[in-house]
């Protein structure tokens, strides 16, 4: 049986259709590495382990009022965690089919704003603080989401 010239040409356009849709679907299920997503990661993961440690060095069981480990002290601080939390945010959103990171950062945002609650929470208390066994939970809970966050961004490179 021979093969007419214009039945291969069907065949060749739609296994070039087929390869081309094959080589976007692709590039398209794999996220792009975003290197200031990893930047803000990494500054906030200081930040909170700075913040953190503020928080237990300043701790102490004398009531005072306006102490440096009160939540009243350190309001600026949280707001500057929902600002860089934003813009992670605002980067995930915006970077084609990176719906892993978008959920991995919402999930950090509820671990801060449950942080804060509980610092809020601290300041009907005599000392007006967290106590250190929170803030370590604390701690650790943000370390693990943060970390989460950085490994996907790192796998996006290629890090492993």
């Amino acid at each position: 049986m021979m093969l007419t010239k214009r039945y291969v040409s069907r065949w060749a356009r739609g296994g070039i259709v087929g390869a081309v849709a094959l080589l976007l679907a692709g590039c398209i299920t794999i996220p792009a590495y975003d290197s200031k997503t990893d930047e803000l990661l990494t500054g906030l993961q200081s930040d909170t382990d700075t913040f953190i440690a503020h928080l237990s060095n300043t701790y102490d069981t004398t009531t005072a009022t306006g102490k440096a480990c009160a939540y009243s002290q350190n309001v600026n601080s949280y707001q500057q965690f929902h600002i860089t939390l934003g813009l992670i945010s605002t980067r995930a959103n915006a970077l084609y089919n990176d719906a892993a990171t978008v959920k991995a950062v919402s999930e950090l945002s509820t671990t801060f704003d449950a942080m804060e609650a509980v610092h809020k929470g601290a300041e009907s208390r005599p000392d007006h603080c967290i106590l250190p066994v929170l803030l370590t939970t604390n701690q650790t809970a943000l370390d693990s989401a943060i970390g989460a966050i950085l490994k996907l961004e790192l796998a996006k490179k290629g890090v492993k």
